[in-house]
């Protein structure tokens, strides 16, 4: 018998089987020089084509993790963050997940926020999820607001007790800020409205009455929850209402 070596085998459709190393043997003519060779492996190598397409399955879900924007991780039942993603590494203006790996998300937490975190292990533990709102600081000293939405694999793999949770996030910073400064500008202007002696009147393109200043009372007589939801032609003289539906429609168009 001769060395052994490695076959691979097209079969209908155009997929590959690989058989594993098996014993060739090598017929010789009269001259002694190799015309034809003949063996039999011992087995298909199956086992090689699912281990790659295993293989190609763990990367395909890596990239997606790693790339997703998202921030995702995991932490044990002290909240020991276990693995996190690249994006979760760059929120905490790191350079490598192991910076993070063995480290307590309560770490990362603003010290007035950092004594809650107690308080959320015992909820995500005792109910299998969580989510909110937490406020961390960077590496930079930067403060980020995070929405999380957590929950928890009670088995484990790889670890023969205790529960792993999950954590799924996103920066909403800029959005709380955003939201924050909408409300500030509401009441400024709220502010000036209620004090204004001048008629001051949120009107929808229907001609109907969304919000009316308190001085409506003083000048017409009409507290101002009696007009919301009124048609404010109701109000005008008839001789003036037809204008002022053309008025009100020309804002609109």
């Amino acid at each position: 018998m001769g060395p052994r070596c490695e076959t691979v085998l097209r079969v209908r459709g155009g997929d590959t089987i690989r058989f594993e190393r098996g014993r060739v043997r090598e017929i010789h003519n009269h001259l002694s020089e190799i015309y034809h060779s003949t063996g039999i492996p011992p087995r298909v190598g199956v086992a090689q084509r699912a281990d790659q397409v295993l293989r190609d399955s763990e990367d395909l879900y890596r990239d997606l993790v790693e790339n997703s924007g998202v921030l995702m991780g995991a932490h044990d039942e002290e909240g020991r963050i276990l693995v996190v993603n690249q994006a979760t590494v760059e929120l905490a203006g790191l350079q490598t997940a192991e910076e993070m790996l063995g480290r307590k998300i309560s770490d990362f937490l603003t010290p007035e926020t950092r004594h809650l975190f107690t308080s959320y292990l015992e909820t995500v533990l005792r109910h299998g999820r969580a989510e909110g709102l937490m406020r961390v600081r960077t590496g930079a000293g930067e403060e980020r607001i995070l929405e999380y939405r957590n929950s928890v694999r009670f088995k484990a793999l790889d670890r023969p007790i205790g529960p792993i949770v999950r954590c799924i996030g996103r920066d909403v910073t800029d959005q709380k800020r955003a939201e924050k400064a909408l409300r500030a500008s509401e009441a400024r202007y709220r502010l000036l409205a209620e004090n204004a002696q001048d008629l001051i009147a949120l009107i929808e393109p229907t001609a109907t009455i969304l919000y009316a200043s308190p001085s409506h009372l003083h000048v017409l007589g009409y507290p101002p929850e009696a007009l919301i939801d009124k048609c404010i032609l109701q109000f005008i003289h008839t001789e003036d209402a037809a204008s002022m539906y053309r008025l009100i429609r020309g804002l609109v168009q």
